[in-house]
């Protein structure tokens, strides 16, 4: 009977925690690369939790050949 009962406070918490975890995280780029370049990722959304590797790279209206 104790189990039970811990078993359903269990459930109870995380039905109550699953929305704050289920949060949605929106990346915009903004910031990271001046216009017309590309710059590393980096750590820029480590505070949101989200990593990227290393070689991983942002790009703001770059071709490759500097026009426009």
């Amino acid at each position: 009977m104790i189990f039970g009962k811990k078993l359903l406070a269990v459930a109870a918490l995380a039905s109550l925690l699953a929305p704050v975890l289920a949060q949605p995280v929106v990346l915009d780029f903004e910031g990271i690369a001046a216009p017309g370049s590309s710059a590393a990722v980096g750590s820029f959304y480590s505070g949101l939790g989200v990593s990227f590797s290393s070689n991983a790279i942002a790009l703001n209206g770059y071709n490759g050949s500097n026009e426009p």
